[in-house]
């Protein structure tokens, strides 16, 4: 029924008996409700679920799964209460719920007596889009047992949306920012404060839709803030958009992912887990390398075939610039910011020591290779080198392959500030068909049968033990047309800067990072601070 939250709906000691009172909810009751809130009949001890509905431009917006969560109970034998919610303003609920409260912490406060009274089994929030934002956001407020999203959005930042070009609700964004909103909007930063551990279910389409093929849903993005966080669940559909649960309803599965994650079903989605939380990476030394006899000059100097560096300025007791070379898609020309560090010490006017490693077969990147190449004598090797340079500080930098390999040794390595611009996060090729991420495509099919990878590499949380700085300059907008373009460089960059001590800088551009950032004379600038402004 239609609840009015007079003085009885707050005095704890009549709630239960006005719980007692309330009718079981029918489709007419729901379709033709004049409220924002409706409380369906109680069963004592049942799990509660509360719902939250999404936008509606045209009409006021209908609550949300009522007769999806009457076939939960047919499907898992277990009656449910229900406490369904709507803002029939489009407000993201940031402004409450009318006739519940005006904020979030209001309609909170309120719902919690409530919710006592009920004394559920479980207290589930489940939302779609907006409805998705508002379920994360209340049920970290009411320490919810479980949430499922569908689509949320991570902040209600008009300034994060503009810097990533997701203009999918800025009018609201502007509209709220009017005034002063009680709580964050930045979801993920929420999560943190409130110290919110139990289970939440990010249930997202990938697909950018069918003008961006090669492109990643902005959701994606936004679910990758979240990335680290115990409690984070991801449940892919590469054929979803926005509206995934349009997609899973017409595919027969809306049913069986709410199971899965509400009952512990088995898990119906495509890539449920995010690949490479148990990275392994081959440490074992193999070569026979005696860095004790290396002169410092700047002849190239190979270390095994195919992988080769050069040592450019020695220094002693300067700073030492370990670069991970990467060949520009644009010019077909190696990045490897000799140039730039030519230009650095002239204005800074400190001597800078180089070390470039150019990986001609790609395989230094992922961990292990057929060559016989492991991560460790790389480590080993550029230490050494590092102290005989008696170097004052050590930087890694890279950009896309470059960037990845740059923040895995640099983390072993233990460098002061590894600086990266376009990076890879993770290597995980399901998760890479899963994002439509067919950048390096080229490259990892002509190592397929070179490469000797049993697991997948996940940087973040090997870099959870890094205690460096990170610096990430990324491309912040996508390639195709349509509403829900993302960038993929953003969504690894996002997944980063989740670490504490990484800083994630976007730029307006689509690609070629770097050849726009020197064009807009920016590049050395970002680069220096990275150098000499976090020694």
């Amino acid at each position: 029924m239609n609840i009015d939250f007079d003085s009885d709906w707050l005095d704890s000691s009549v709630i239960s008996m006005k719980l007692r009172e309330l009718p079981e909810l029918t489709n007419h009751a729901v379709e033709n409700s004049s409220g924002d809130v409706l409380i369906d009949r109680w069963i004592p001890g049942a799990p509660l679920l509360i719902s939250f509905a999404f936008v509606d431009w045209e009409k006021p917006s209908n609550f949300y799964l009522f007769g999806r969560s009457k076939k939960l109970e047919e499907l898992s034998g277990q009656p449910l209460n229900r406490i369904m919610l709507r803002d029939r303003r489009n407000l993201w609920y940031l402004r409450g719920v009318q006739g519940l409260g005006d904020s979030p912490m209001q309609v909170a406060e309120r719902l919690k007596p409530i919710i006592a009274a009920m004394m559920p089994s479980h207290v589930w929030c489940v939302g779609e889009s907006m409805g998705a934002y508002a379920a994360i956001m209340y049920g970290v407020l009411l320490n919810a047992s479980r949430i499922v999203s569908f689509g949320a959005l991570s902040t209600f930042s008009p300034s994060f949306a503009l810097q990533y070009r997701d203009m999918r609700w800025y009018s609201i964004m502007e509209k709220l920012g009017e005034n002063p909103i009680s709580i964050t909007t930045d979801l993920p930063t929420l999560v943190r404060q409130r110290g919110f551990v139990n289970p939440l279910h990010m249930v997202i389409g990938t697909s950018a839709g069918a003008q961006a093929p090669e492109d990643i849903n902005l959701d994606v993005m936004h679910g990758q803030r979240f990335a680290g966080l115990p409690s984070v669940r991801y449940h892919y559909y590469p054929d979803g958009e926005h509206a995934v649960t349009a997609w899973l309803a017409n595919h027969g599965q809306f049913d069986a992912i709410l199971m899965h994650c509400l009952f512990d079903a088995p898990d119906p989605s495509s890539l449920a887990v995010l690949a490479g939380r148990n990275s392994v990476i081959d440490k074992s030394p193999v070569l026979a390398f005696k860095p004790d006899a290396l002169a410092l000059e700047t002849a190239p100097i190979s270390i095994v075939p195919k992988i080769g560096y050069s040592i450019h300025a020695t220094t002693l007791g300067a700073p030492v610039l370990i670069s991970f070379s990467e060949v520009d898609e644009v010019t077909g020309l190696p990045i490897d910011f000799v140039e730039e560090r030519k230009h650095l010490q002239q204005i800074y006017g400190q001597p800078l020591n180089q070390i470039v490693l150019r990986d001609y077969q790609q395989t230094l990147l992922w961990g292990r290779s057929s060559t016989g190449l492991k991560i460790q004598d790389v480590v080993d090797n550029l230490r050494a080198i590092v102290d005989k340079m008696q170097a004052k500080g050590v930087i890694c930098i890279g950009k896309g392959l470059g960037g990845f390999a740059a923040l895995l040794i640099g983390s072993l390595v233990k460098a002061d500030c590894i600086s990266v611009f376009d990076p890879l996060s993770i290597w995980s090729p399901p998760l890479a068909k899963c994002w439509h991420d067919n950048r390096h495509q080229t490259i990892l099919s002509s190592l397929d049968n070179k490469l000797v990878i049993q697991e997948s590499i996940d940087l973040l949380p090997i870099l959870q033990e890094f205690g460096g700085q990170i610096i990430i300059a990324c491309s912040a907008y996508g390639k195709g047309q349509g509403y829900d373009v993302g960038s993929h460089c953003a969504v690894h960059a996002q997944r980063l800067g989740t670490l504490p001590n990484a800083k994630v800088f976007p730029f307006p551009v689509v690609d070629n990072l770097v050849s726009w950032m020197g064009e807009h004379q920016v590049l050395e600038q970002f680069l220096g601070e990275s150098v000499f402004g976090r020694l």
